[in-house]
């Protein structure tokens, strides 16, 4: 049987990181066989330039793929960061050609059946907060630069398996709303 793959997106400082491991530990002991992986995935350092920036995740991202075709002994995979977070980024965010973007993930996927799409939504000024909170530095370019890409997960909202989850309450409701959302298609 073919795992459930659940992506988490959303910008810098939502909670994918900390939410996807306390899935991994929830469902795990629910009896779950689960892998928790990111991207990117093997890639290290992502060039300034926007477009050869684009090019280097979807090159990560066919790798990560071809990794995920062969996780069969999985019931749930979950995924800090996938294919929307591209489109976000790269494409909201620095202005490269979304139909472009949209072309080579089709193609650096090779038809992943992705089950859910979880967009945590938080407020730019609490995400600025929270990244603050860990000691990083965000000045306003990088400020406008999540308002446009939040704006452009909002604009993705009605999008397939593409589901909502307000970030900015507190972080056990967030689980318990991102559990419920993963029961519905395990």
């Amino acid at each position: 049987m073919k795992p459930k793959i659940i992506t988490f997106e959303g910008i810098d400082g939502a909670g994918k990181s900390t939410l996807v491991k306390s899935l991994h530990d929830h469902f795990t002991a629910q009896g779950l066989r689960v892998r928790s992986t990111r991207e990117p995935w093997e890639l290290s350092k992502v060039d300034p330039d926007p477009f050869i920036a684009t090019m280097q995740l979807m090159i990560d991202r066919r790798r990560h793929c071809r990794s995920l075709r062969f996780d069969l002994d999985f019931d749930l995979i979950l995924i800090d960061r996938f294919d929307l977070s591209t489109e976000a980024y790269q494409g909201f965010g620095d202005g490269v050609d979304r139909n472009l973007i949209g072309q080579l993930n089709d193609l650096a996927t090779e038809g992943i059946d992705i089950s859910m799409r979880i967009w945590l939504d938080l407020p730019v000024d609490e995400a600025v907060s929270r990244i603050e909170g860990r000691g990083e530095t965000i000045d306003q370019n990088q400020q406008a630069r999540l308002e446009r890409v939040r704006r452009g997960y909002s604009s993705m909202e009605n999008w397939g398996q593409l589901r909502r989850l307000d970030a900015f309450q507190p972080e056990h409701a967030v689980l318990s709303d991102a559990i419920a959302l993963i029961e519905e298609v395990l």
